[in-house]
């Protein structure tokens, strides 16, 4: 009987992200090295890292370093392990897929962009053996950060979001159900897993923050499209983006792997994860949530000065530095000076917090717009923000024809 064939899904390093100025690279240095353990101990056959492996098109040369540094320590593990990364919309896609034959000698593959001819689509089409030999293998559609125009879709004229909506499923969803046509005719009954970087799906309803991570993430301002953009041809789908692991829909299988460490305070507070599936000849899937450790703990303290100071005091020790975020409430006379809280964190033994915001508001006064409603400015792309403003003056998002003309304008063409 063959055996399964074990695949890790990841997503969303954001390798060179910095929170306030402060580089978060010894985290993702830590993540990376429990990975490569992960990969050896639980015998991985295949890595698929689904976009947005850094946090800016031109990543720092720390980051860029930490990248190689793993793809490259993978040569030396006990055995041997094939990685297929696709490129999100913080990458930089020609850079990100250049090094082809360097990666090539990590047994890496990485796909960058597609373009509207449907046949280089098949380049995204990538087919492994398994270690058993009985095992038929699998074949992995790995489409990159993508948007309907890149495909071949027309720049409407003027129309509406059901429209908009309408014309990005089908350009999206065409490119998923051609390639799992190819697939089954060049690999047969071989279990095929899509990857994505994508918004889809709909969040539930009493889940505000996921809602709010929807509106900003949707493609081209849209909301989140139909799971059927990916037909039946897969038995599960390694989605990126959304940087919560939680599942889209069960049959077949389409996860989220969410972000392996919290990022900002909006993400912590909740656990952090790859997932581990196991592969049958026959397509059925296992998967199992493995917990990243978190040696940063990121806290918003909100309250008076005292009550800060005594949470402060409190704090349990870490391995790498808190981040705090203090939200405090003030007497007019206290609007200037952080003599207290400062020096409640000076008394704590190292590693010590490091307060990398500090906000402070009367009593009774306006706090503003909830401040989950917004993602941190360095996270969010020209495009993205574009389209949330217009909609923001618009009550409705910017139609194709006028993202077209931002990304002319941004490009200086």
């Amino acid at each position: 009987m063959p055996s399964s064939m074990r695949v890790l899904h990841t997503a969303d390093w954001h390798l060179g992200f910095s929170n306030n100025g402060l580089s978060r690279a010894e985290d993702q240095r830590r993540f990376l090295a429990w990975l490569r353990e992960l990969i050896v101990s639980r015998e991985v056959e295949l890595l698929l890292v689904s976009g947005d492996i850094f946090d800016r098109e031109m990543p720092s040369s720390e980051a860029m370093k930490l990248y190689y540094d793993f793809l490259s320590s993978l040569r030396s593990l006990p055995q041997t392990v094939h990685v297929v990364i696709t490129a999100g919309n913080h990458d930089a896609a020609r850079n990100l897929a250049a090094p082809k034959e360097p990666l090539r000698w990590v047994n890496a593959t990485v796909i960058g962009q597609l373009s509207a001819d449907p046949e280089s689509w098949e380049q995204a089409l990538l087919s492994f053996e398994a270690r058993d030999a009985s095992h038929p293998g699998i074949v992995v559609a790995a489409v990159p950060f993508v948007q309907a125009y890149h495909l071949g879709s027309v720049p409407p004229g003027m129309e509406g979001q059901a429209e908009s909506q309408e014309r990005a499923e089908q350009a999206i969803g065409g490119c998923y159900k051609r390639l799992a046509e190819v697939a089954e005719a060049r690999f047969p009954n071989r279990p095929r897993i899509a990857m994505g970087h994508l918004t889809v799906g709909k969040p539930a309803t009493e889940d505000k923050q996921l809602r709010r991570i929807h509106s900003w993430e949707g493609v081209g301002g849209l909301q989140g499209l139909s799971t059927d953009i990916f037909g039946a041809g897969y038995c599960y789908v390694a989605l990126g983006h959304i940087h919560r692991a939680y599942a889209v829909s069960s049959a077949p299988p389409i996860r989220y792997a969410g972000s392996p460490i919290a990022l900002d305070h909006q993400e912590a507070g909740r656990p952090h994860s790859v997932t581990l599936l196991e592969v049958e000849a026959d397509g059925t899937v296992r998967h199992e949530l493995v917990e990243v450790p978190q040696d940063r703990a990121l806290l918003t303290l909100t309250g008076h000065g005292p009550e800060i100071c005594a949470k402060i005091a409190n704090l349990a020790p870490t391995q790498l530095p808190t981040l705090l975020d203090i939200q405090q409430t003030v007497e007019q006379h206290e609007l200037h000076g952080d003599s207290a809280i400062d020096a409640a964190i000076a008394a704590l033994p190292e590693p010590r917090p490091i307060k990398i915001g500090h906000r402070k508001q009367l009593p009774g006064s306006d706090v503003g717009p909830d401040p989950i409603a917004l993602p941190p400015l360095e996270q969010v792309t020209p495009e993205q923000l574009f389209a949330r403003m217009f909609e923001a003056k618009h009550k409705q998002p910017p139609a194709d024809h006028l993202l077209e003309l931002f990304r002319t304008i941004s490009a200086g063409e």
